[in-house]
């Protein structure tokens, strides 16, 4: 169950980029207003059953890891500090 658990997890990450895309694909503007907010709810449906299903220690450092702060401070460490500074400056 675990394994279908983190399936979940990835395939709601996917449904969420999705969303990137809907603005450049050939439906209707009143079609395109419907899609966005079904691709959230599905999103977060898939995300909180894959989240039952792996338990919830795993599903927090899942999200610890998709934390905004925690992302950027990782960048930080990986690229250095200054490399970003002069990427921002930029």
């Amino acid at each position: 169950m675990k394994q279908f658990g983190f399936f979940l997890l990835v395939l709601s990450c996917l449904v969420w980029l999705a969303i990137v895309a809907v603005p450049v694909t050939p439906f209707t503007l009143g079609q395109k207003a419907a899609l966005v907010p079904g691709l959230l709810i599905l999103g977060e449906m898939l995300f909180w059953t894959g989240a039952l299903l792996v338990g919830k220690k795993i599903a927090q450092q899942y999200r610890h890891w998709l934390n905004p702060r925690y992302l950027w401070a990782r960048c930080k460490q990986a690229l250095g500090s200054s490399v970003l500074d002069v990427w921002l400056a930029a």
